[in-house]
């Protein structure tokens, strides 16, 4: 937006404070207009089951963006090994609830991320509009209870915010869906879901997801 402001506003002002105030004026119109955009709020829709694979396997018109580009996950960090239990990156896209990718740093893991980083022969321009998941360590509903889960995330891609996404606290699969503020990823583009609040766990402070997938058409 353009400001035209006749010279004499300034001539008119006596004192150093009035064209400070007049500036400061401006300076708010200009901020509101062109800066203000606020980023996209999304809520999660609920599955009929934990399962993993009934959320996954009835959607038509789409498919992975993982078998159309090819994709590798890695994660800011993750809790280490504890005996035959693991929480690697790697648990979140193996379809088994029953294991999950957990934070590894102390506290509740804000500010700790997942990042998608798309990999193709060719540079395709695929549509990206839904993720799923199993938010929390769904190997029991004590478990569950036991750990904390993702309660609000900021989506980015190539490190731009796109969407805040707001989780429901539940064991049952959670699906978002937007069907406006299209994204599009290609070949080296980078997707990342990053912790901004948890819903606190009974017993321990580490965060956890048990499965996630990401949605797209081409």
């Amino acid at each position: 937006m353009r400001i035209n402001l006749p010279v004499r506003l300034f001539d008119c002002c006596k004192t150093l404070k009035m064209r400070t105030s007049i500036l400061i004026f401006i300076l708010t119109i200009i901020n509101f207009y062109g800066f203000s955009q606020e980023t996209p709020i999304i809520e999660s829709n609920l599955g009929d089951t934990t399962s993993y694979e009934d959320v996954t396997i009835p959607l038509i018109g789409g498919c992975s963006l993982g078998c159309a580009l090819g994709w590798k996950m890695t994660a800011s960090s993750n809790l280490e090994s504890q005996g035959v239990s693991t929480y690697g990156i790697e648990n979140i896209e193996d379809g088994d609830q029953k294991t999950a990718w957990i934070e590894g740093v102390n506290g509740y893991g804000i500010g700790e991320k997942i990042n998608i980083t798309f990999i193709s022969p060719d540079s395709l321009d695929i549509l990206f509009y839904e993720i799923g998941l199993n938010n929390g360590y769904c190997k029991s509903k004590d478990i569950w209870k036991a750990n904390s889960r993702v309660k609000k995330a900021r989506l980015l891609k190539n490190g731009e915010e796109k969407l805040i996404l707001n989780f429901k606290d539940t064991m049952f699969s959670q699906i978002f869906r937007w069907d406006t503020n299209y994204i599009t990823v290609t070949n080296k583009d980078i997707v990342t879901i990053e912790i901004l609040e948890v819903y606190k766990g009974d017993k321990y402070e580490d965060t956890a997801i048990s499965d996630l997938y990401l949605m797209g058409a081409h």
